[in-house]
């Protein structure tokens, strides 16, 4: 089915409902927040999917080679322009992957008669010269998490959500503490909440005062709900909870903190 013909069965699709009976996740991505899905998603599978065949006549034509450890190299370039004819020449064996921001290796050419580029995973190329096609619904996981191992026994063909909790599994995803993008503080400062709150000497209302953080977010750190890889005391006198040791902060006012208070406060920084 040509790629013009597929746009038309899309558009056309889109007026129309339903639009599909299930929702098809994006490749790469797992089902949850931010997942594509219906024609937009199906529009991004099969042109990855149309990018990686043309990619592998690559390998299969002789102009790439992929060796025995995954590495791709590039070994006949192609010259010329279109309105005089294209050749291949032979040129000094050379890697034909570059690395993404995210840590992926990647290959990317542009091929005969086309004008733009054309760009694929190596290590989902890697597979299906060595295995064949990657099935429907799958993505290819890095056994060891480096994902610049392209080494056809470091690979595998696993569900989305088997290659996140995968990653999970192995830190390669960290979202603990400060790591979070919507963390409120940083490790150093959960550790001094737990010392000083474990004095005693301040109640948890207090604390996030002279902190100028929330409340909750104090009984959170002091209670171990959050920042578990921060350190410090998780300990929570019961008694201090909702313990107001100066009247005047029924009037509004706060009190300065205790001398204990203040010296771990000064060391972490957080007083002048």
């Amino acid at each position: 089915m040509s790629l013009s013909l597929v746009r038309t069965e899309l558009a056309r699709s889109v007026f129309q409902a339903p639009i599909l009976s299930a929702p098809i996740s994006a490749p790469g991505s797992d089902q949850g927040p931010g997942a594509l899905s219906g024609p937009i998603a199906l529009v991004r599978t099969m042109r990855e999917s149309m990018a990686e065949r043309k990619l592998i006549e690559l390998v299969n034509r002789g102009e790439w080679e992929i060796d025995k450890r995954g590495a791709i190299w590039r070994v006949q370039v192609r010259t010329g322009c279109r309105w005089h004819g294209t050749k291949l020449v032979d040129v000094e064996r050379r890697r034909a992957e570059h690395r993404t921001p995210l840590g992926y290796l990647q290959v990317r050419a542009v091929l005969a008669g086309r004008a733009k580029r054309l760009c694929c995973g190596a290590h989902r190329l890697v597979w299906q010269h060595f295995f064949g096609d990657i099935p429907e619904g799958l993505t290819i996981n890095h056994f060891n998490g480096i994902k610049d191992d392209n080494r056809p026994e470091n690979l595998e063909v696993v569900t989305y959500s088997d290659n996140q909790k995968h990653a999970y599994s192995i830190g390669l995803i960290d979202q603990n503490g400060e790591r979070n993008p919507t963390a409120a503080i940083d490790n150093a400062t959960a550790r001094t909440i737990r010392e000083a709150f474990a004095t005693g000497l301040c109640t948890q209302r207090e604390l996030a005062h002279w902190l100028g953080i929330g409340r909750h977010v104090v009984g959170d750190v002091a209670s171990g709900r959050s920042y578990l890889s921060a350190g410090g005391p998780i300990t929570i006198p019961r008694q201090f909870h909702y313990l107001s040791l100066s009247r005047t902060r029924r009037n509004g006012e706060q009190r300065e903190p205790p001398e204990a208070i203040a010296a771990i406060l000064r060391r972490e920084g957080k007083l002048p």
